[in-house]
């Protein structure tokens, strides 16, 4: 049981998205935030455009897991500790992590890589 590439790809950008944002211009931090503050002086504020994102597609799915299936993954790829770290962080072992990781993958799998049909989204050969 390991890791699926497509999807730790798709795991890190929904990390970043859940962090940082899209690009779409919107901040995530909302401007009631008590972390919030204004652009530095000079700057002026412009909207952001961004390509098309997975990350929500992504957060849609990892929703659909369970609570601690969740939270492991936020604690792997947002955090970003160290193994033991996210072990003590979760309660559990280290390979417990590492099992619930490779879990996700595979749970993830069938809905982050196939269309609304059903059929799959993998790359065509030769294109």
């Amino acid at each position: 049981m390991g890791k699926d590439e497509r999807i730790e790809r798709l795991l890190i950008e929904w990390a970043q998205w859940l962090q940082v944002g899209d690009g779409s211009g919107f901040s995530t931090m909302s401007v009631l935030h008590p972390d919030w503050s204004p652009p530095s002086p000079g700057l002026t504020p412009t909207m952001k455009t961004g390509v098309h994102s997975s990350a929500r597609r992504t957060h849609r799915a990892v929703s659909a897991l369970s609570v601690r299936m969740g939270n492991t993954l936020v604690v792997h790829y947002c955090l970003r500790l160290s193994l033991a770290d996210q072990a003590e962080r979760l309660q559990c072992s280290a390979s417990t992590v590492t099992q619930r990781v490779a879990r996700a993958h595979l749970l993830l799998r069938p809905a982050l890589l196939t269309h609304g049909d059903g059929t799959s989204a993998r790359p065509q050969k030769g294109v």
